[in-house]
């Protein structure tokens, strides 16, 4: 049973990463953020109680001060003495007040300690009169400095504010605990609140991103698709190395440039004899298949298709990529285009004359101008130089099954023993005489 990709096409291959990447991401900066939020809620709140409790503790020290000053300034009068110790006997007015407070407060613990800590005010009367056991009294005793501190209570945070308050030459510690128990409620409607608002804003983003990425994939998917079908267009006229470098480039420079290079050039020995007894159609048809034959062998020893040249063709090796054995791909060429060419003939063994068709090979190497020529209209490109000249000369002199190298390829093939001497020859247009080499070619 086939399998299916779950995701076909390039954009959809985009958005799947970006989901799958991003949205990590994405839950990742929202908690990160929803925490730092949090944090920064929960840092202005407990400012918030401290400042409250800071007034309140201000108030009930101003109160108590009024009170504790009405005690220490004693009557003067035996009969005011009398009254006093009176009204203290029949109610502590501290103690008055620090339930007053507790009552229309929302504090939860109200202590007023001595110096000695001894409570002497509390919002519970049992402990009126015991030591305070609060480790911030004693901070307080011992710096002179107020404390604050938050406490885990069992179903609630406390905020306890402990802080020193002055009466006349005596020091007393006040102690309040206010609940942050709005302080959770706002905390956690806050982090809702928070995580609400970043999770519409990043599904926002995100569907805006999407559009975008799925925008992006679709162009990445017609520049591909488009950029195969130029380099399938071009691969059938150039090599698609050529073809490669005009889309790694955008265009081939018309500048050219001076390599070395080997020349290959093929033409069929007796094929125009042999074409003038067939129909136009059938002829076209051969040579399609001869040049589909030739051009699959060159290709895939990484030559150069430069051009057709009717029952012939033009190769180069060596350019616009030199692969450094660039004459020993072309000599192998060379030997399975003679091969395929065998082969193409059984193929027409049914045509008269048909097994008198043979190719011949000439290659030479050297140094040439490589690059694009033409008009702006029309390029080619080719290579310019007697490096081409001699390989067509010797292409031209070679009999039917036979492959000819000039001495300069010689001198660069691997395997020398394969070649045999044949003289110099003197080729049409040259000067002086070559030598000249006959490739032996593997059994067929």
């Amino acid at each position: 049973m086939p399998t299916h990709k779950l995701f076909k096409r390039p954009y959809q291959l985009l958005l799947s990463r970006f989901f799958s990447q991003g949205l990590i991401a994405a839950i990742l900066v929202t908690l990160l953020t929803g925490l730092v939020l949090t944090r920064m809620e929960k840092d202005n709140y407990i400012r918030y109680a401290t400042e409250t409790a800071q007034e309140r503790v201000a108030r009930v020290t101003e109160r108590i001060s009024h009170q504790f000053q009405g005690m220490i300034n004693q009557p003067q009068s035996e009969a005011e003495r009398a009254k006093m110790q009176t009204r203290m006997a029949q109610a502590n007015p501290l103690q008055r007040l620090i339930e007053t407070e507790m009552e229309y407060g929302s504090m939860v613990r109200l202590e007023v300690s001595d110096a000695n800590g001894e409570i002497i005010g509390a919002g519970d009367p049992e402990r009126l009169g015991k030591p305070s056991d609060l480790e911030e009294v004693a901070q307080v005793v011992a710096s002179g400095q107020p404390v604050t501190q938050l406490i885990a209570a069992d179903d609630a945070t406390l905020l306890r504010y402990a802080a020193p308050i002055q009466v006349e030459a005596e020091q007393y510690i006040v102690v309040v605990d206010e609940p942050l128990s709005q302080m959770q409620s706002a905390l956690q409607k806050s982090a809702r609140t928070v995580t609400a608002i970043l999770a519409l804003g990043f599904a926002l983003t995100f569907a805006a991103q999407s559009l975008i990425v799925r925008q992006a994939g679709l162009e990445i998917e017609h520049h591909q698709r488009e950029e195969g079908r130029v380099k399938d267009l071009l691969g059938r006229y150039v090599s698609y190395q050529v073809a490669q470098q005009i889309l790694d480039r955008g265009s081939l420079t018309t500048d050219g440039e001076r390599r070395q290079i080997t020349v290959l050039f093929a033409d069929i020995r007796g094929f125009t004899h042999f074409s003038e007894a067939l129909p136009p159609e059938q002829v076209v048809d051969l040579l399609n298949d001869f040049l589909e034959a030739m051009t699959e062998v060159v290709f895939h020893y990484d030559g150069t298709l430069d051009k057709f040249l009717g029952d012939g063709l033009m190769v180069i090796f060596g350019a616009p990529t030199d692969l450094q054995d660039d004459v020993n791909r072309a000599l192998a060429c060379a030997e399975e285009m003679q091969a395929r060419f065998c082969q193409l003939k059984g193929q027409w063994q049914h045509l008269t004359g048909a097994a008198e068709l043979q190719l011949g090979i000439g290659i030479n190497t050297g140094d040439a101008i490589v690059g694009s020529i033409g008009s702006a209209r029309r390029l080619d490109y080719t290579a310019i130089g007697d490096v081409v000249n001699t390989a067509a000369r010797l292409e031209s002199i070679a009999t039917g099954g036979q492959t000819l190298i000039s001495e300069a390829t010689w001198q660069r093939m691997a395997a020398k023993e394969r070649a045999q001497p044949l003289g110099r020859r003197q080729l049409k247009g040259k000067r002086d005489a070559i030598s000249v080499f006959t490739v032996a070619q593997a059994a067929t």
